[in-house]
């Protein structure tokens, strides 16, 4: 038991990082939507729990407990372009998570967005150094603090403020943002998943904490989803919506808010972060140091515009990864 929730909480966690707990993420992905967002997030919460379950079960069935390995698995041939697209995929993600830290600071402290990333970057860099086991720790022990403190805050915010909510775009692109949005952040959470996996004692019941977390990211995206809708209006005109609200709601539940989404940030960029090291190299000093560097220049880039433009393209790379993924396990399970 404690095995699935581990990889429950740990595979909650990774997605659960700038972009989902700002709420950037649903607003853009799935909330313009309208009603049909919440189908969106339904179907894209089936798509983790099923690519979860064949990772985890592919791995531990070849005995594949290295991400580089993995990836030349799955793409043979094009393991070459397929690791050095992903290798910038990480990078611009760890860059997000930087940039969101930085946002997050100029919105909440009105200090100057450098001093956010900096923040973030020394944290993660520190991290690193203590190893795949410790990040693990770390995960599967904010995985419920995150998981049910961002309920209380969207439950607390659902019945204590709403807007009328909007005309919004209302078609069939729902489901390619669906889609996408999984798609993009599996990229990540493969990398990460597949190393974890040798730290548990009884491998086979990965397969089944990557299903059970996937329905976790479904439930919490459902609710954030809410908040977002009933708050449509709000939410758009802020790079972080639900700081924004909550702002106008409570200082203690803002308070609450400002610790869950720095550690919300934490887990995404410390996974990206062990993933890049891990791709890059042996050399853990220079490694880390080189992809702090770049990192920090690059988070001067908006936010918003993170999300908005390079995680779709990404979401292209993600979804050609899952297909490939799907054929092999049907393909070699026979």
């Amino acid at each position: 038991m404690r095995d699935i929730l581990k990889i429950a909480g740990i595979y909650t966690a990774l997605i659960l990082g700038a972009g989902f707990a700002s709420g950037q993420e649903i607003l853009f992905f799935f909330i313009r939507f309208g009603t049909k967002g919440f189908l969106g997030l339904i179907l894209s919460g089936f798509i983790f729990s099923f690519i979860g379950y064949i990772v985890c079960d592919l791995a531990n069935r070849k005995k594949i407990y290295m991400s580089d390995k993995f990836l030349s698995f799955i793409f043979q041939d094009f393991y070459c372009l397929a690791k050095f697209i992903i290798k910038i995929f990480l990078f611009v993600s760890y860059s997000t998570m930087l940039s969101a830290t930085g946002a997050f600071f100029q919105q909440q402290f009105v200090f100057k967005n450098i001093f956010g990333v900096l923040f973030m970057a020394i944290l993660c860099f520190l991290i690193y150094f203590l190893g795949t086991n410790f990040m693990a720790k770390i995960n599967f022990f904010l995985a419920p603090i995150l998981f049910f403190g961002e309920v209380f805050v969207c439950v607390y915010i659902i019945f204590n403020r709403s807007q009328k909510v909007f005309s919004m775009q209302n078609n069939f692109l729902w489901i390619k943002n669906a889609i996408l949005y999984s798609a993009h952040n599996l990229i990540t959470a493969i990398c990460v998943l597949v190393p974890i996996i040798k730290t548990l004692k009884k491998k086979k019941y990965a397969k089944t904490g990557a299903m059970i977390g996937g329905f976790f990211i479904t439930l919490l995206g459902m609710i954030v989803g809410l908040v977002i809708f009933l708050n449509y209006k709000f939410a758009i005109k802020n790079q972080i919506p639900l700081l924004a609200i909550t702002k106008q709601i409570s200082r203690k539940i803002n308070l609450l808010y400002t610790i869950l989404f720095i550690l919300s940030i934490l887990t995404t960029a410390v996974g990206d972060f062990f993933a890049l090291c891990e791709m890059f190299g042996k050399k853990k000093l220079t490694c880390g140091l080189i992809i702090n560097l770049c990192g920090i220049i690059f988070a001067q880039i908006k936010f918003s515009n993170f999300i908005s433009i390079l995680y779709p393209l990404f979401g292209f790379v993600g979804l050609f990864e899952i297909i490939l993924i799907c054929w092999i396990y049907l393909s070699k399970t026979k």
